[in-house]
């Protein structure tokens, strides 16, 4: 009952106001007289009144949504209504009767969408159609019955008094609205799912509830036709009477007969419309929408043949069939507008939809002009295909309906007490699909593992959680809050923190200064929790004062971890968690997530290693091409060899080892100092022909810094390297050449294999550098085919995922065929069926190349299958050097880089539990 007195409140309401506005219309021939206005006068007048209620509609509703009653500015919109009509019949000037227009027009846009709001709120949604039918009924009863009975009461008494008369009316209307009792946001979708208690929604910020609406795109081409159809209307109710004066010679009674003869036909099209657009929406919601389109072709002819009507008769004919055509799909129109946004920013969708006809507005001085100077009926003639293309846009808008219903009723039921959900998320990347739309749910306090191939979509998931990632469709809902159009400052306010995969540091600021930055938003007990994360990563307590760009890649992702820690979030999402980290940290990290874990944090980790996963997760989702292919038990997954598989480095065995030739690399000396610490600290080594080098030790152990004197980037301070072979480098960050496809990144490694190199025979295309170029090509070609990249050929480097680089990384690096190949961490990035094919790959490469191999890896599994000798570095000393057995197992090397859990170790291969 509630609701049904509900909209017989508001559907009073739009009929009183409808009667004073249509009847408004009837006296502007008297008004023109009596302030002597010119016909492109009262078009600026009734431009500057639409232009209020459009221009503070957004910002007032945006208001009202947040900190007012809905139902209260309702009342006090009639209100002002009825008090600007009263001002303006007692205006004496032009002026102030423009300015009393000016109200009254910002009274009514300002209440429009707000009345739309409240009446979806208070209606259940299989009743909704009938619904905005029955508001829509009543104001074409207004609309019909105001003409005639203003224009009498003009006839009989002056324009003055009938305007005070449509006054006394929104007054009673207003006083009427202070009944109504605010409904609750959303609650009707809700009851609608089955949810028993429906809740209060969060009052959303005016950014965030024009991105709430626009997120949907049937919501957006709504927007879009709402400039042709509001502005082809518009101007037909402003210039019709003027018509029906000027050609037929109809007086103030006779143009309101005429305008009110229509409305018992849109009333009928609305009575027709209600069922039939709840007909449509339950079954066929498509058909609604090409309907829309039919009706729109059908109005433009219904305009052209009022135009041209020879007879009154005609054109009051063509008039009803136009009111008919109209108005029988309004009902299904406001309603799909009602399910398809979300219920807390629907008050902000509806007044988007009044913002957008903005542009129509400005189509009334345009056909003014156009009637005075060609007259009425080409003005007329000329809105028939403005009216036709909106028609054509809004039928347009069905193309994505159905999606945009299931999405907002799964947000509706995801926002009762989920703690992490996603629906329909989907992630586009120009014109590629990235993420298709992807389900998800996290319960509060939960551990889940997010694996999956590379370039399968897990870091893209984690950015659209976090907010660094704009989705293209569906929505977060983080704590029983909508979160998806959050910026993503807001979204680490609410608890949410992201640990990105590899370094998120700022390189020229110490680490001290990083931890400081981190915990800026908490500046009061920024001690405390530096601290803390301190405590759980003691290994940056000796590198405080230590800018971060001088740190190692395993401890800029230690220093990247401690940033999130700091933070203390409900909600931590860590993408790559082992990537670049000794084994020995690893085994300390997966104690501090266990910890945060245990203390009631939320965790998402992506890991490559599915045994690392595994052995921390009790829960796995796996992901391939975007979207989720398991989601279960941790243990389930492991029986999943169709998941669990290479992509691109295809299974063999490898090769048997050669027996090491002559010395092609002899290090002897070597050091190398970086602002008083000394990362590379009198190394010594040769390297066979043919053999395969394993290079360990801690994170800041100084690997890389011994990589990088050996291939030249940097020098050393004392040593002698002496090389006998061209080098080759993967680096520890892949992507290089970003801009690049794949296809001229690797051309680009090999280009010392040109055999014409002069820039400009290229440049003018001389045959050799044609067929040099095409010779690069075509080896590039096979090693694309090699390692499995056909798919992203034509793809750039820097929109690859971390892995995908990491396998084009090693192809540059085969192209220019290396008798010395460098390879930092080759296996950093890739999923962990990739690494158990790596090593097979890698000798592959050795032997068909006839190459040595330096390999720093903190897989042992891959090391374990891939090198004859190690070498064990730690604080840039060589601790250890020989079988690669006998260098796991010594003492010093198990202390400072292996720790005492071998399942930290074991990121590859096959792990007992």
């Amino acid at each position: 009952m509630r609701a049904r007195g509900a909209v017989a409140l508001i559907a009073a309401c739009e009929l009183l106001l409808a009667f004073g506005g249509a009847g408004t219309g009837v006296l502007l021939p008297d008004i023109q007289r009596a302030f002597g206005l010119e016909l492109t006068g009262i078009t600026t007048v009734a431009t500057l009144s639409t232009l209020a209620a459009t221009l503070f509609g957004l910002p007032v509703s945006a208001w009202i949504d947040q900190r007012a009653s809905r139902v209260r500015w309702v009342a006090a919109g009639a209100l002002l209504a009825g008090l600007s009509g009263a001002g303006g019949a007692l205006a004496p000037t032009a002026v102030l009767f423009g300015l009393a227009w000016f109200l009254d027009g910002f009274a009514l846009g300002v209440t429009g969408p707000v009345r739309s709001s409240v009446l979806a709120d208070y209606t259940p949604v299989d009743g909704r159609p009938a619904a905005y039918a029955a508001t829509s009924v009543a104001r074409s009863a207004g609309t019909m019955l105001g003409p005639a009975a203003v224009g009498a009461v003009a006839v009989l008494a002056g324009w003055r008094w009938a305007l005070l008369v449509t006054s006394a009316l929104a007054l009673a209307v207003g006083l009427a609205s202070l009944r109504l009792r605010e409904p609750v946001r959303g609650a009707q979708e809700r009851l609608a799912l089955g949810l028993d208690h429906p809740q209060e929604e969060s009052r959303p910020r005016l950014a965030e509830a024009v991105a709430l609406c626009r997120s949907a795109r049937t919501v957006r081409r709504l927007w879009w036709s709402t400039p042709f159809t509001v502005g082809a209307l518009a101007a037909l109710g402003l210039f019709l009477p003027l018509y029906l004066q000027e050609s037929f010679g109809l007086n103030a009674v006779e143009r309101g007969l005429a305008g009110a003869l229509a409305q018992p036909f849109a009333i009928a099209g609305l009575v027709l419309g209600a069922p039939l657009a709840g007909r449509l929406l339950a079954g066929r919601p498509a058909r609604l929408f090409r309907a829309v389109s039919v009706m729109g072709f059908v109005s433009g002819g219904c305009v052209v043949v009022m135009a041209l009507a020879p007879s009154l008769w005609l054109l009051l004919a063509a008039s009803c069939l136009l009111a008919l055509a109209g108005s029988v799909l309004g009902p299904g129109i406001s309603t799909v507008l009602s399910l398809v946004m979300p219920a807390r920013a629907r008050t902000v969708g509806f007044a988007i939809a009044a913002l957008c006809s903005l542009p129509g507005i400005a189509l009334l001085p345009v056909m003014g002009a156009i009637g005075e100077a060609w007259g009425y009926r080409a003005a007329l003639v000329a809105l028939a295909p403005v009216l036709v293309t909106g028609a054509l846009v809004l039928g347009m808008s069905g193309n994505g309906f159905l999606a945009d219903l299931r999405d907002a009723r799964s947000l509706s039921a995801a926002l009762s007490g989920s703690f992490l959900a996603l629906r329909g998320v989907s992630v586009d990347y120009g014109t590629e699909r990235v993420l298709r739309p992807v389900d998800l749910d996290v319960a509060e306090g939960e551990l889940v593992a997010l694996l999956g191939t590379n370039g399968a979509g897990k870091t893209t998931l984690l950015g659209t959680v976090c907010g660094a990632v704009p989705r293209s469709g569906g929505g977060v809902v983080f704590s029983g809050r909508d979160i998806g159009a959050l910026p993503a400052a807001e979204r680490a306010a609410l608890g949410i923190t992201l640990a990105p995969g590899g370094s998120g540091v700022l390189g020229s600021l110490t680490v001290a200064e990083n931890l400081r930055l981190a915990a800026w938003a908490h500046r009061r007990e920024a001690g405390d929790r530096i601290a803390q994360a301190l405590e759980l990563l003691p290994d940056l307590l000796p590198t405080l004062d230590a800018r971060a760009a001088t740190l190692s890649g395993g401890q800029q992702r230690m220093l990247t971890l401690a940033q999130a820690l700091v933070a203390r979030p409900k909600l931590l999402l860590i993408d790559e968690l082992s990537l670049g980290l000794a084994p020995a940290v690893v085994e300390r990290l997966l104690a501090v997530i266990r910890r945060l874990h245990r203390e009631g944090t939320t965790i998402v980790v992506v890991e490559q290693s599915v045994n690392l996963a595994l052995e921390l997760c009790p829960r796995a989702v796996f992901m391939e091409r975007g979207e989720i292919r398991y989601d279960g038990p941790s243990a389930g997954l492991r029986e999943r060899p169709d998941l669990l598989r290479s992509i691109f480095l295809s299974p063999g065995t490898a090769p048997v080892s050669t027996q090491a030739g002559p010395a092609v690399l002899r290090v002897t000396g070597l050091s190398r100092s970086f602002g008083g610490v000394t990362a590379v600290d009198g190394v010594s080594f040769t390297l066979r022909r043919g053999e395969v080098l394993g290079l360990i030790g801690p994170n800041g152990a100084g690997k890389t810094s011994l990589l990088d004197l050996l291939s030249g980037l940097d020098r050393p301070d004392a040593g002698r390297i002496e090389c006998a072979e061209v080098l080759g480098r993967c680096f520890q960050s892949a992507g290089s050449f970003p801009a690049l496809t794949v296809t001229e990144a690797i051309m680009v490694g090999g280009d010392r294999r040109l055999a014409v190199r002069e820039p400009l025979a290229h440049l003018l295309a001389l045959r050799a550098a044609r067929f040099s170029e095409k010779a690069a090509r075509t080896w590039a070609e096979e090693l694309i085919e090699l390692l499995h990249l056909g798919d992203y050929r034509d793809h750039r480097v820097g929109e690859l995922s971390t892995g995908t680089r990491r396998v084009v990384d090693l192809a540059c690096a085969l192209a220019h065929r290396p008798g010395v190949l460098l390879l930092d961490e080759p296996s950093s990035g890739l999923a962990q069926r990739e690494v158990e094919q790596l090593a097979a790959l890698l000798l592959r490469v050795r032997a068909e190349l006839d190459a040595s191999l330096i390999v720093v890896e903190h897989d042992i599994p891959l090391l374990a299958s891939l090198a004859t000798r190690l070498l064990a570095l730690d604080a840039g000393r060589v601790i250890a050097c020989g079988a690669t057995a006998d260098v796991l197992a010594d003492p010093a090397v198990l202390a400072s880089y292996l720790g005492g859990d071998p399942r930290a170790a074991q990121r590859s291969g096959r792990h007992d539990a």
